[in-house]
């Protein structure tokens, strides 16, 4: 087979526009020569029917290839593709550890598994198997499921096997563990400065629990380990991959990297580079997404892997390995797979009420103002819906929803009971500054804290916490802070913001 179809097969591609704009004619082409997937991301999707345009798209990209491999972000919580206009309605890690119940995660995973089911998509890009040991990590947070080690492997492996209850290949991330650093691969080269016992106690523990589940894919995370190799991040490090994940663990599924369009990769390599050292490193799939993907991109990274076959430098039997381990994977997971009877809208409700944290009596019998203070939009979970805004005008439609911004002025609120959402505020004192100054001059004021992470200052006497910012903890929240107003029970809906 020519090294060309087999450098294709271990690329995830993405693209620019929705199903109603059409999928692009390179891509078109590309699916033919034998690329391995496509990643979606929100701007492919419409949002007033997320799963039947996804499912529509998801036909036309297989026609012809009913095994091709389509892939998505979709943990939960604060990182949701087919859900970024109105939040997700599915809890993220953070909630599913804090109730601490594998049977829920399970189902929780299994539902939300479901749903990607039935919108074509067969891999997704969860769970997160980081333990949030680092409070001001940027990147992790309440997308794990816990700062203990055994809490998050035994919730790692629950949701591992929700997916593939649904017929769904789930993917343990990122490898070997994120959640100890400060800083975003995104951005930069993370250094994870740890020593090989904690690495064995605390980092690797996830992993091992998602592999003993029988997890099909990891995911590499772009971090430097000194403990492990002082000289290459993760995803190109054979002593990491090919020694640690796949010798030491015994890990024969396939290797995903994350996102070879992040700085700690494209801006340091570069992506072809990336991709050959990845796939010498043990790596078999290779994830080129983001917005910046064209034809050109792509005839560079395979020219990269072809010069090095030529030169002697990739053996084309361990490109034909990765090949093929993407492959088996496509042929398990193909679109056909069987949801075995699980409802993909199963209800979230009760779970989302019993992952609260209240802080004294924050109940209210009728709110006038929402404030939402809302961060630049982060990298990994783009713009996305989150707030106390929706879930309480669909209760009350004259609630005021106010969104601010750092800088910006607070305008004259008035009276009646007020609600402030915050979120991730102990990285961003400007959150605290402003909770500080509506509360001078409204004490009873509501504080909703959307990560989990809100310091006792900015709580106050009266909170409620919720462990992530999905649209499910609001609507929780709503009930809790309306307990025993009329029309406590209603959903989400758009409107009433200023």
């Amino acid at each position: 087979m020519p090294v060309r179809r087999l450098a294709l097969g271990t690329l995830l591609v993405s693209f620019e526009g929705t199903n109603g704009t059409g999928v692009p004619y390179w891509l078109l082409d590309l699916l033919g020569n034998g690329v391995a997937g496509v990643t979606i991301f929100g701007r492919n999707i419409t949002p007033e029917d997320p799963v039947g345009n996804l499912a529509g798209l998801a036909r036309g990209l297989r026609h012809g290839r009913p095994d091709l491999l389509i892939a998505i972000d979709e943990e939960g919580g604060d990182v949701t593709r087919l859900d970024a206009e109105t939040g997700s309605m599915f809890l993220g890690q953070g909630s599913l550890g804090a109730i601490d119940d594998v049977d829920v995660t399970r189902r929780s995973s299994a539902s939300l598994a479901a749903r990607l089911a039935t919108a074509g998509v067969n891999l997704n890009f969860a769970p997160v198997a980081d333990v949030a040991s680092n409070v001001d990590s940027p990147i992790v947070g309440s997308r794990s499921f816990s700062a203990d080690p055994v809490r998050a492997s035994r919730h790692t492996a629950a949701a591992v096997m929700g997916h593939l209850d649904s017929g769904v290949a789930p993917t343990a991330k990122h490898f070997p563990g994120h959640g100890s650093t400060a800083d975003d691969s995104h951005l930069v080269v993370p250094v994870v400065r740890v020593d090989l016992p904690t690495l064995w106690s605390r980092e690797l523990q996830p992993f091992q629990a998602a592999i003993a589940a029988g997890v099909p894919v990891v995911m590499t995370g772009h971090l430097l380990v000194p403990a492990l190799d002082p000289d290459a991040p993760a995803t190109l490090s054979p002593r990491i991959i090919d020694g640690l994940l796949r010798t030491e663990l015994g890990f024969d599924g396939v290797v995903v990297t994350d996102g070879l369009d992040m700085h700690a990769i494209s801006s340091t390599v570069g992506r072809p580079e990336g991709v050959v050292r990845a796939l010498l490193a043990g790596v078999d799939l290779m994830c080129i997404g983001g917005d910046s993907v064209t034809p050109d991109v792509v005839e560079d990274i395979v020219s990269a892997v072809e010069e090095a076959v030529a030169s002697g430098r990739l053996d084309v039997a361990r490109l034909m390995q990765a090949r093929d381990r993407v492959e088996a994977l496509a042929a398990r997971f193909s679109h056909d797979a069987s949801v075995r009877g699980l409802s993909p809208e199963e209800p979230m409700l009760d779970m989302a009420r019993s992952s609260l944290r209240l802080v004294g009596d924050p109940s209210m019998a009728e709110t006038s103002t929402v404030v939402e203070l809302r961060n630049e939009p982060s990298i990994v979970a783009g713009e996305v819906a989150f707030g106390m805004g929706r879930a309480l005008v669909a209760r009350s439609a004259s609630t005021r929803v106010v969104h601010l911004q750092r800088g910006m002025p607070v305008p004259e609120l008035g009276q009646g009971g007020l609600v402030v959402s915050v979120r991730d505020a102990h990285l961003h004192p400007w959150q605290v500054e402003a909770v500080a100054s509506l509360r001078r001059d409204h004490p009873g004021l509501v504080v909703v804290d959307h990560s989990g992470s809100a310091s006792a200052e900015v709580l106050g006497s009266r909170a409620i916490v919720a462990q992530d910012a999905s649209a499910i903890a609001a609507v929780a929240a709503a009930d809790v802070l309306l307990q025993g107003a009329a029309g406590s029970s209603g959903g989400i809906s758009g409107g009433g913001q200023v």
